[in-house]
């Protein structure tokens, strides 16, 4: 990590615990100091030039310079809170802010790029977010862009600190996008994704909007119908029958067979006898308890495979909406729990604790950047074992 940039004339740099600055010191006594959460969330960004100093806190989506709220940052763009104007973003498939327009559709800035990031040929200067939609630190010449889990200066095309996920990939850890930024993009600072892997139903992709983990999974805006619910449904009176302690049994197939309390089997095959046979006579009370285990187990599993079907039809209504692998092994695991009561109960656990602990703070992740709070860096989620957003 570097501890000075004479180009810039920069005489020390100085890091925090997650290798994130933490104060840069100029030639001239100026300084830029940060202050960051404890999962280095930044919080405040203080600039002492000449001898004035400018304090900006970043309160989620809120901006605000010398305790003065400044901009509102929204998935589209902002809006400047001094005049409450909207401001409009028009980016490239990159994510990048090419123009920025008011609210009449008047141009207020154009930006053009190096491959790297750095800003050339721009007409206007009204806001700091700039390459893939990152925040550009430009003041005392600094210029660097804010990624969240690093700093990266497009003069350089270079990080400012080794990669953390650097054990992940065989690259040098302080290059940026395998060095090709035209076909990648990085969105924290953490993980380098090709272009053509974003999908194509948003043609432009917006860090904001866009929910793209470290795995590439992309979380479509439909809301699917409970996995547990439906496999709740599915396995309906076959548990049902089994928890009331009912004795017989019956497989696809086959004619069934009860069960005494001493572990005997009788075949079903026993309601064929005649009634007033020597041997129907000696079991005649385990007949009339195998007869009504019959009757009340198979009412109960009809009761069950009519709610497994309303589950099968839900599943389906899944597939429609959000055509997937996964759906349809939803189907298939559906269909056999109608006859295997126990691949229902395994499914259900599963989906339960799915739909209970892992997609409920994947789906707060999501909504929170939609809601336009600006991605800041990975932070493990030891419930679903991945890098999440934060």
């Amino acid at each position: 990590m570097p501890s000075k940039d004479l180009n810039k004339n920069i005489t020390d740099i100085q890091y925090n615990f997650l290798n994130l600055p933490s104060k840069i010191t100029f030639g001239d006594g100026s300084t830029i100091a940060y202050l960051y959460g404890a999962d280095g969330t930044k919080l405040r960004a203080t600039h002492t030039i000449n001898a004035t100093v400018t304090k900006t806190d970043y309160c989620g989506n809120m901006i605000y310079e010398n305790g003065t709220a400044k901009l509102l940052l929204t998935k589209a763009g902002y809006v400047s809170l001094n005049d409450n104007q909207y401001h409009y973003y028009l980016q490239d498939h990159q994510g990048n802010n090419r123009v920025v327009i008011d609210q009449n559709g008047n141009v207020e800035e154009i930006n053009n790029y190096y491959p790297f990031g750095g800003v050339f040929a721009s007409t206007g200067n009204i806001q700091p977010y700039k390459y893939n939609g990152k925040e550009l630190d430009n003041k005392k010449g600094l210029n660097w862009y804010d990624y969240g889990a690093r700093h990266y200066d497009a003069a350089l095309g270079r990080w400012q600190v080794p990669d953390p996920l650097n054990e992940t990939n065989y690259t040098s850890s302080y290059s940026y996008c395998l060095n090709n930024p035209s076909r990648y993009i990085d969105v924290m600072g953490l993980d380098t994704i090709s272009i053509n892997d974003i999908p194509e139903r948003n043609a432009r992709f917006n860090p904001r909007e866009d929910v793209i983990a470290l795995n590439e999974v992309v979380f479509t805006g439909n809301k699917p119908i409970s996995s547990f619910v439906m496999n709740a449904l599915n396995i309906g009176g076959a548990s049902v029958s089994t928890a009331t302690g009912l004795r017989y049994t019956e497989r696809p197939w086959g004619t069934g067979y009860f069960r005494t309390q001493g572990g005997t089997t009788y075949s079903m095959s026993i309601l064929d006898k005649q009634a007033n046979g020597k041997y129907i006579h000696g079991v005649q009370g385990y007949r009339n308890a195998m007869n009504t285990a019959k009757n009340a187990t198979r009412l109960l599993r009809r009761v069950g495979n009519t709610i497994g079907n309303i589950g099968l039809i839900l599943d389906l209504y899944n597939n429609i909406m959000n055509p997937s692998l996964n759906n349809k092994i939803g189907i298939g695991v559906g269909v056999a729990s109608l006859f295997y009561w126990e691949i229902g109960a395994i499914n259900t656990l599963t989906s339960l604790y799915y739909d209970c602990v892992v997609r409920p703070n994947v789906e707060q992740i999501q909504d929170n950047i939609l809601n336009g709070v600006p991605p800041t860096r990975n932070v493990y989620n030891p419930q679903t074992g991945m890098l999440d957003y934060q």
